[in-house]
C-alpha cells in the first residue's frame, strides 16, 4: 500500500469513527406483542386531552416532533398553563411520558395511547389528576 493510500485509509476511518462517537443513541421501543417485535410506536402527533384542575374541567394540548438531531420538540398548553416547551420525552411501549417546563417547575404527564384514544395523568406544582383524550 502506497502512503497516499494509507493516509487516505487512515482519514476515513479517523471520519468514520468520529461519526460513531458523536452520533447519538437510537432510542429502542420495546415489544408489545410477547413473542413478536412490534413496530416502534412514533409518538410524535398532536394530543388533545381532558383534566379536572380544582373541581373545574380543563381541555390542553400536547405537540410532539422529532428535531433533526432525533431528539424532541413540541408543547404542551393549556388556559391553566400556557403554552409550556416540552424538554424531554420518554416512550416505552405505547406509553408517553412527556416533562414540560413550566414557571412553577416540571409538568409530567404520562399518557397511555391505544389508537386514538389517550388516557393517563399529570402532576404540576404539588397537584395532579387523571386524564382523558384522543390523538389527531
Amino acid at each position: 500500500m502506497t502512503s497516499i493510500a494509507r493516509s487516505a485509509a487512515a482519514v476515513l476511518m479517523t471520519a468514520a469513527l468520529s461519526a460513531c462517537a458523536t452520533a447519538p443513541a437510537a432510542e429502542t421501543t420495546p415489544s408489545t406483542t410477547a413473542g413478536s417485535p412490534a413496530a416502534a410506536f412514533d409518538a410524535a402527533g398532536t394530543y388533545d386531552f381532558n383534566t379536572q384542575v380544582g373541581g373545574q374541567s380543563v381541555d390542553g394540548v400536547v405537540r410532539l416532533a422529532r428535531n433533526a438531531n432525533g431528539g424532541w420538540g413540541g408543547s404542551v398548553s393549556s388556559p391553566v398553563t400556557g403554552e409550556m416547551p416540552v424538554r424531554a420525552v420518554a416512550v416505552e411501549g405505547n406509553r408517553v411520558r412527556v416533562t414540560a417546563s413550566g414557571n412553577q417547575g416540571d409538568l409530567v404527564l404520562n399518557l397511555d395511547v391505544a389508537g386514538t384514544r389517550v388516557s393517563g395523568n399529570w402532576s404540576y406544582a404539588g397537584q395532579g389528576g387523571a386524564l382523558t383524550g384522543s390523538r389527531r
